[in-house]
């Protein structure tokens, strides 16, 4: 009877040069297929005398937790926002003659499934807990932090948050907590804690998180500029995002779901399963081998895009780019200043 496809996990020396031999072609395996979900070999040959696997045991590419939920809940065009204890982003972009750039902030992964597609990564370390933080501890509950959401214009009147309670991933290294004022045209200026009215930090941790990853898509993506209405100009994607699927814990918050579709112009839907990553690694498995994948649990939409709220944070891109930079040199001064 055929077995499941198998992955190798482990740093020992022993499976690394197994690996190593399978890619270069030295091994008596032969060479690597690297297609998507594709098997390599029978293990007849190699991995049962090592191993002790079963003779018809196949051999396949395996991937991470993070391409495997791209599998698991979305489709290639669509994204994928885990607010869990950190925040991590991921954009499947089809085949294209024009793929992403590379940064110094964000990953750019071989999407597991199909060839020349790819998978744009951005991770945050301040999540779901710096959250927390500004809402408060108790009494305070998640439904005063959605009520002083909801009490606040967006844009929040020009206030702009920066929460680091944790050595930051993006923008690197940087901790602490940091506030300033600005409008469009004008050089930011920074705040005292005590001039940010206490209704506006749940309002200000949303737009900063977020308006990071947005502002970071448009850097690494295909973009072109255009104008509204109001003679404003502002970039948007070459090839907009299908949909946004959000995860983890904060996914349930029916405020943040609203915030989210606002600020990226986009609907957000919600995935009817909690293991995205595992299920995407069950459909490598039997793709691999040659099992039919049975239909995946559907995704249920459950906000939509205020088109005025979103014309906001289109206007907002190059002022929050110019806060988080002061926050950077303001970081960077305080830490030559200690040393």
């Amino acid at each position: 009877m055929r077995r499941a496809a198998v992955q190798l996990y482990g740093p020992s020396l022993e499976k690394i040069r197994y690996l190593e031999a399978l890619r270069s072609g030295k091994s008596r395996c032969g060479g690597l297929n690297a297609g998507a979900s594709r098997r390599v070999r029978a293990s007849s040959i190699c991995a049962t005398p090592s191993h002790g696997s079963h003779a018809e045991c196949i051999v396949a590419p395996w991937t991470g937790d993070n391409p495997a939920s791209v599998i698991g809940v979305s489709q290639p065009g669509d994204a994928i926002l885990s607010l869990g204890t950190s925040t991590t982003f991921l954009l499947s972009t089809p085949p294209a003659n024009n793929p992403p750039k590379r940064t110094t902030t964000s990953h750019l992964l071989a999407h597991p499934l199909q060839r020349r597609a790819r998978i744009v990564m951005l991770c945050y370390k301040n999540g779901g807990l710096a959250r927390e933080r500004v809402r408060g501890a108790a009494p305070r509950t998640w439904a005063d932090f959605d009520a002083d959401v909801v009490a606040r214009p967006p844009g929040n009147e020009g206030i702009f948050g920066f929460y680091f309670p944790e050595v930051e991933i993006i923008p690197p290294l940087v901790q602490g907590d940091f506030f300033y004022r600005a409008v469009e045209d004008e050089t930011p200026v920074r705040l005292d804690p005590s001039e940010v009215p206490k209704e506006a930090h749940a309002r200000a941790i949303l737009e900063s998180q977020l308006l990071s990853i947005k502002a970071r898509l448009l850097a690494i993506l295909p973009v072109h500029d255009t104008e509204d209405a109001a003679h404003h100009h502002h970039q948007v994607l070459d090839v907009p995002m299908n949909r946004l699927v959000i995860v983890g814990g904060s996914s349930i918050n029916e405020t943040i779901q609203q915030f989210v579709a606002d600020l990226f112009g986009i609907d957000v839907y919600v995935s009817g399963t909690k293991e995205g990553a595992a299920l995407g690694g069950a459909v490598l498995a039997m793709r691999a081998a040659g099992v039919d994948v049975p239909e995946l649990g559907e995704l249920r939409k459950v906000k939509s895009p205020r088109q005025d709220v979103t014309a906001v944070y289109e206007d907002v891109v190059d002022v929050y780019r110019a806060c988080e930079q002061k926050v950077v040199e303001q970081f960077a001064q305080a830490k030559a200043n200690a040393a």
